[in-house]
């Protein structure tokens, strides 16, 4: 049997007590169906509506200052629990389906919180300051869980989860102004985690389809960006560490199963792009340590593919193009103003490894088309003092071998070419304005 009944509660305090301030809460309850509970706790001026439409539906309120909130039950077992501390926050949850959970609570003024969830998923929003937005979207699917905590001023988090079961989606805000972003479409057991300390951060994660996705941002400092995109295939992977200002990672993570990527930048102005598409198993590594370093991988197409770059200093740029199988490109830079370009786009297994300590070296290899090629370019040393060494390597067959070191000298060039295959050359430069060019093979 049905039972409905609403409950309007006005408090007028104060009227006859003097010195007391006039107070008027009011609480609207209405409730379909049987066993639902419904508790609410106001204290100055105030305003809840309560609307529970199924069997066993629970919901928990307190309000003490200058508040608002509005909340919708549809279905059995659903929990809710509000706590509102301060003036002119406002709270909006809507839950349909059954055993729900919805949790809010906000400390200080002027904080906004709206979730809306179905089907058995869980969320949690916890605001403590000014001027704080988090909005939690919950669609079909089940197990869904949204964890929203924030502390400080104007910060925003959207949390957006479509179809799909067992998603996690985690945002922690501590500052000002910063914002986190997440939509997590189709796809099943999806992840994301996202950590901001500092001011003025802001973190954008798109996972349109696949399964066992996992991205995880961490941002200490002001005005760091981090941009990822999981696109179709699962079993991708992203992991962001920002410490310092200003710096910016970018992942776009396309078909395939399986690609993996880690950036981690400590200082400032570091900018960091990771492209992986058209095939499984392909990852990517890279760390900066100093100031404006430049680290892009602009392609992992096929599968297999390693990139792992290092940059300590300031100013330094790698660049690596990869395509085919099983490539491996290493660049390791320490110093100023170093420059590393690396293409490799043939059948399979070539292997670059580029070494620059010191300032202003320039490096480019190129494999193409061939297999089982291999470049190792050594710039400089470890006392940082030499400068100003160039080398290019171009191989264009299959199981060409080339070295090029240029590690005691400074102001020095190198130029390989070969072509065909089976070609070796190694070439070593000691001192300073030395230029060596080797052609081997049909060119």
């Amino acid at each position: 049997m049905k039972k409905l009944f609403t409950v309007v509660l006005i408090l007028v305090l104060a009227l006859s007590v003097p010195g007391l301030a006039l107070a008027s809460n009011e609480a609207e309850v209405t409730q379909t169906g049987g066993g639902n509970t419904v508790t609410i706790n106001q204290d100055g001026d105030n305003q809840a509506t309560v609307d529970q439409n199924g069997e066993n539906n629970d919901a928990v309120v307190g309000q003490h200052g200058s508040n608002e909130m509005t909340l919708l039950q549809t279905g059995d077992g659903n929990d809710f629990a509000l706590l509102q501390e301060g003036d002119g926050n406002s709270a909006s949850v809507s839950q349909s389906g059954n055993d729900s959970f919805a949790s809010v609570t906000q400390v200080g003024n002027l904080n906004t919180a709206a979730v809306t969830q179905s089907k058995s998923s869980s969320a949690e929003v916890s605001q403590e300051g000014d001027d704080n937005s988090a909005t939690v979207t919950q669609g079909a699917g089940s197990y869904h869980l949204a964890n929203v905590s924030q502390e400080g001023v104007e910060n925003t988090a959207t949390v957006t989860q479509g179809a799909g079961d067992s998603r996690v989606a985690n945002v922690g805000q501590i500052g000002d102004n910063n914002t986190a972003t997440i939509s997590q479409q189709a796809g099943t057991s999806i992840e994301t985690y996202v950590n901001q300390k500092g001011d003025n951060n802001l973190v954008t994660i798109l996972q349109r389809s696949g399964s066992d996705n996992l991205a995880d941002a961490s941002q200490t400092g002001d005005h760091n960006e981090v941009d990822i995109t999981q696109q179709a295939g699962g079993g991708h992977k992203a992991y962001v560490t920002q410490v310092g200002d200003y710096n910016t990672a970018t992942f776009t993570q396309g078909t395939g199963d399986g690609t993996y990527a880690v950036v981690t930048q400590e200082g400032d102005s570091n900018v960091a792009t990771v492209k992986q598409s058209g095939g499984p198993d392909n990852k990517t590594t890279v760390w900066q340590g100093g100031n404006s370093n430049r680290a892009e991988v602009s392609s992992q197409t096929h599968s297999g593919n390693n990139a792992d770059m290092v940059q300590t200093g300031d100013n330094n740029n790698a660049l690596v193009s990869q395509g085919g199988w099983n490539n491996a490109a290493e660049v390791t830079q320490s110093g100023e103003g170093n420059d590393a370009t690396v293409s490799q786009l043939g059948l399979d297994s070539q292997s670059v490894t580029v070494v620059q300590q010191g300032n202003s070296h320039e490096a480019s290899v190129t494999q193409y088309y061939g297999e089982g090629n291999e470049a190792v370019v050594t710039q400089g040393d470890d006392t940082f003092e030499k400068h100003g060494n160039y080398a290019v390597i171009y191989q264009a067959g299959s199981n060409n071998i080339a070295t090029a070191r240029q590690e005691t000298g400074q102001y020095n060039t190198i130029n390989v070419q070969q072509d065909g295959g089976n070609n070796s050359s190694v070439v070593i430069q000691s001192g300073s304005n030395n230029s060596a060019t080797v052609i081997q093979g049909t060119l």
